[in-house]
């Protein structure tokens, strides 16, 4: 394998530390090319099973925009097919308005199989880390990080730490405020609708993503850890945050 310098911040003159980085060798793990490609050469494939949810969407079209693509796609030369990064690639031509353009990739060089065993890891939650909360909360308190930013929206955050955090940016908590003011006017113009209605449909059904975010939810309102929330209670939690 051929050798190759790296470069080390201020790496001294410390003679042990000049040999070893002059034998150092590009790790064996490293198994792609980065390459700039013209768009229009990149397929979505077909069998992705990845889909995002709009709000999701929208947190990430954010990071997109203000952040910029700083994390290249995956892209097989092979069959064309993109790997990893369907919805960073459909924002971004959103953002550009068309398909004319160059954007560099991550190429690999697969058969069918490894290209989507490939895909499956690059999206699969069980091999992604989570939050150590108190970092994150440290970010978010003292660094002052942009929250929206940064892909949460308030009430993600209140989920996760309660006001805590937000008391330190006043313009989050009054976004949260924002928020519940425009539930609160919109629970009350669908009851001004259905008022007298005889109307069966009278429940709303919430996903949650495992049992610890629906658990975070209820615990952050004061109500039991249940499958089933009186809607009436709910509603009055709401008008009681404003």
């Amino acid at each position: 394998m051929e050798s190759n310098e790296i470069v080390t911040a201020d790496p001294g003159t410390d003679a042990d530390a000049e040999v070893e980085r002059k034998i150092a060798v590009l790790t064996k793990f490293e198994r792609y090319e980065y390459v700039e490609i013209h768009r229009g050469l990149i397929k979505a494939a077909p069998y992705n099973p990845r889909v995002m949810a709009d709000k999701s969407r929208q947190h990430l079209k954010t990071i997109i925009k203000g952040k910029g693509l700083v994390e290249p796609l995956v892209w097989n030369k092979r069959s064309g097919n993109l790997v990893g990064g369907h919805q960073r690639l459909s924002i971004l031509d959103g953002l550009e308005g068309n398909q004319n353009y160059l954007l560099h990739v991550s190429q690999v060089d697969l058969d069918d199989k490894e290209e989507k065993e490939l895909n499956v890891a690059l999206n699969n939650p069980q091999a992604m880390g989570d939050w150590e909360m108190g970092k994150l909360e440290i970010m978010i308190k003292e660094d002052k990080i942009d929250i929206v930013g940064s892909g949460f929206d308030m009430g993600g955050i209140f989920q996760l730490f309660g006001d805590t955090p937000l008391i330190e940016q006043p313009e989050a908590l009054q976004a949260i405020a924002d928020q519940l003011r425009a539930t609160k006017e919109k629970m009350g113009e669908v009851q001004e609708q259905n008022r007298g209605r005889d109307d069966s449909n009278y429940y709303l059904i919430v996903v949650f993503a495992d049992h610890g975010s629906r658990k975070a939810f209820t615990d952050s309102l004061g109500l039991d850890d249940n499958r089933f929330v009186d809607g009436r209670e709910l509603l009055k939690l709401i008008l009681k945050g404003e």
